[in-house]
Order: C-alpha cells, then sequence, then structure tokens
C-alpha cells in the first residue's frame, strides 16, 4: 500500500540501474522521498535541521548530485557532519537555500 500512496504523489520514480543497464528497480524509499510520504530533512554541519517536506525538486537535485559524487544516503536525513559529505556539504547547501 505503501507504493500506491507514494504513485498517488507523484509521476516520478527513482529507479537504481544495472552497470550494464540491462535491468533496473524500483528504489521506493527514495520514491517516497521524492512523493512526500517520507520527510526528507539535511543537518547541516552546524547541526540545524533543514527539512525538505514539499521540495521535490531539492530532492531530485540532492540525489542527483550525490550520485555524480558516487554517495549514497538511503535514510531521509542527509547529515552533512559526517566525514563522507565534506565535499558536498557547500553545494547540498546552496541547493537547499
Amino acid at each position: 500500500m505503501n507504493y500506491l500512496t507514494a504513485l498517488h504523489r507523484t509521476k516520478e520514480v527513482v529507479l537504481s540501474v544495472s552497470p550494464n543497464g540491462a535491468s533496473y528497480d524500483v528504489d521506493w524509499a527514495r520514491t517516497n522521498l521524492l512523493a512526500g510520504v517520507t520527510e526528507a530533512r539535511v543537518i547541516t554541519p552546524d547541526g540545524r535541521e533543514l527539512p525538505l517536506a514539499g521540495r521535490p525538486d531539492t530532492i531530485w537535485t540532492l540525489m542527483n548530485l550525490l550520485a555524480s559524487h558516487g554517495l549514497s544516503n538511503p535514510s531521509p536525513v542527509l547529515d552533512l557532519r559526517k566525514h563522507r559529505m565534506g565535499e558536498v556539504a557547500g553545494v547540498v547547501l546552496d541547493a537547499c537555500v
């Protein structure tokens, strides 16, 4: 039923594609973020929380940014205090403003 809720709220889904492009799976966790079914948040390096509810364009931007840097964040919370997020923290914050 969770899938139906997501599809009623968005026409877009997030796909995970195999390296050879021969197969794909719907990434329902990320689709739920995009659809607003699950509330996405960013935690800034100084600990502030930035809610992304109702901002699917920003969420898409962040997903693409992370993917382009080979980073994955399966959680609805993107914590920029983590060491591995250091190189993208500035760009993420720019996208969230």
